[in-house]
């Protein structure tokens, strides 16, 4: 059988003051708890990623331009 979405449980263990904004957090967007979680994560994932891509960008630009001279 193959699920549309398949996931891992796992135990967080959070501070009071950061379970108290993700409370908070949650309520304003109307989510879970578990939502706004991963939003936040996903979030952290794309600018890392989105990092990358650029130093990568970067690196082909410099090389170009050398390659040019």
């Amino acid at each position: 059988m193959i699920r549309k979405h398949e996931s891992a449980n796992m135990l967080v263990r959070l501070p009071p003051p950061l379970k108290a904004w993700l409370v908070q957090e949650a309520g304003k967007n109307c989510a879970s708890h578990n939502s706004e979680i991963v939003r936040c994560v996903r979030e952290r994932m794309e600018r890392e990623l989105a990092k990358v891509a650029l130093e990568r960008a970067k690196e082909r630009a410099v090389a170009a331009a050398a390659a040019a001279e």
